[in-house]
């Protein structure tokens, strides 16, 4: 039962914290058509790459900038798993029922909780850190 109700709060949090995406359509334009050979490939696409371009619609970000998105995107999900452990810990110890097997599990739970949200924040400033030297070592010079 304990593991049913980790679980479905573990997918609750995941539900409420996903952004919904929308699919956008944008409107047709007029643009002219690149002349097609006989065998229905665009003139100087030599591989027959163009129309996979033309339709998989990759970004144009800064590769620096979508490493930053997934990290920040990371270390939200451990902050939001940070907390679930120590809400768990305090649950063990409410229940523990003054057990000394019980409470010293809670307690070892509590402090490597504690231990893995320093290591968090440590990584978390590291990346920053780096990723600033990153940005200001190779912008250009305005």
């Amino acid at each position: 039962m304990k593991y049913f109700l980790l679980f479905t709060t573990i997918l609750f949090v995941f539900i409420l914290t996903n952004p919904v995406y929308t699919q956008t359509t944008t409107p047709a334009t007029s643009t002219p058509q690149p002349a097609v050979s006989e065998l229905g490939i665009e003139v100087g696409d030599l591989f027959g790459l163009q129309a996979i371009q033309n339709n998989i619609n990759l970004g144009s970000n800064d590769p620096r900038l979508i490493a930053t998105s997934l990290i920040n995107l990371l270390l939200g999900f451990l902050g939001i798993i940070t907390v679930i452990m120590i809400l768990w810990s305090g649950v063990l110890w409410l229940f523990s029922f003054g057990n000394e097997e019980r409470t010293t599990r809670a307690k070892r739970t509590l402090l490597n909780t504690i231990i893995g949200l320093i290591i968090i924040l440590s990584a978390n400033s590291i990346v920053v850190f780096v990723l600033n030297s990153l940005t200001n070592g190779t912008a250009p010079n305005l």
